[in-house]
């Protein structure tokens, strides 16, 4: 069984390895490295031009602000009857206390994710309960750290319809 899970895990990062050398030129052309100039240029001036840089920034900043609004409020809470509307108040002031004062990595973490989004097209989170802080944690998933074969395509956001993904844990 152990066997099989390793083969299907080698299988899985095999078919997404072009899609991953594509994700590493994407990071590079986001920030502008420069290769070497050889022969007959290598005393040439090296011009640097951001072109993927500036428009991600903008798109990443102007989705940041629509999902992470200055205001607090990210979680709104609707009554579906008249009787329900101080549930409806206290249930999305606690929301919104607990995004902002108990979950500390919420926002950079989001932040993580939606440049990932503007940059690679895709991104993955994790919401778990965390024994050890007791609490409710919510991370971002680097996209070389979660490993599901190229072919799958899911509109579930649990995935549930996924027959297999892996998330890469990095033990200290």
């Amino acid at each position: 069984m152990a066997a099989k899970c390793i083969d299907d895990f080698d299988s899985d990062v095999r078919s997404r390895s072009g899609r991953m050398k594509k994700i590493r030129e994407y990071t590079e052309l986001y920030a502008g490295l420069l290769k070497a100039k050889n022969f007959p240029f290598q005393n040439a001036a090296n011009v640097n031009l951001p072109t993927l840089t500036g428009p991600c920034l903008q798109v990443h900043a102007r989705m940041f602000d629509m999902v992470w609004p200055a205001n607090g409020k990210v979680v709104y809470s609707s009554p579906t009857n008249i009787g329900d509307t101080q549930r409806a108040m206290i249930t999305e002031k606690f929301a919104n206390s607990y995004i902002r004062n108990k979950m500390p990595e919420m926002g950079t973490g989001l932040d993580d994710t939606m440049a990932q989004v503007v940059i690679y097209g895709s991104a993955f989170r994790r919401t778990y309960w965390n024994a050890y802080e007791w609490r409710v944690c919510s991370d971002y998933i680097p996209l070389e750290d979660f490993v599901v074969a190229h072919s799958v395509r899911s509109q579930d956001p649990s995935m549930r319809d996924v027959a297999r993904y892996t998330m890469i844990q990095h033990l200290t």
